[in-house]
């Protein structure tokens, strides 16, 4: 007969003094990956295209973490600016702005257009704006 027995009647001051040890480490190594993400995060969003900077801003300065326990964090915002960057925005009806924009017209037939501006002119043209590309 084999009989094999493992107890551990008192945790030694040593013992408890080293797993004190890596629970300090562990804790250290989770607040500090939370940092980063945050980090990772804010850099993110100052990189996104199409979006105002005052905008960015706002959604940058509400991100946060915070340590849930000795192994758990959580990065998150709760900003409007940080949720529409990050969900995209609503859809809205461009149509709308042609009844308040300074910049529409009417054909004679009474149908309504924007005059969108470009940054270009036709090329041999005499304006101060470069080229329209070919």
């Amino acid at each position: 007969m084999y009989k094999l027995k493992a107890s551990i009647p008192e945790i030694p001051a040593t013992v408890e003094y080293a797993v004190g040890q890596v629970l300090q480490n562990v804790t250290v190594a989770v607040e500090k990956t939370a940092q980063e993400v945050q980090t990772a995060w804010q850099a993110g969003i100052m990189k996104t295209s199409g979006v105002w900077l005052d905008y960015k801003k706002s959604a940058v300065a509400s991100i946060q973490y915070q340590m849930q326990s000795y192994s758990s964090a959580e990065v998150f915002s709760e900003a409007e600016s940080a949720i529409r960057i990050e969900e995209g925005f609503p859809e809205r009806d461009l149509k709308l702005m042609l009844q308040t924009s300074k910049k529409t017209r009417a054909t004679k037939t009474g149908k309504k257009y924007l005059v969108i501006p470009f940054r270009h002119n036709v090329p041999g043209s005499a304006a101060l704006a470069p080229a329209m590309p070919k």
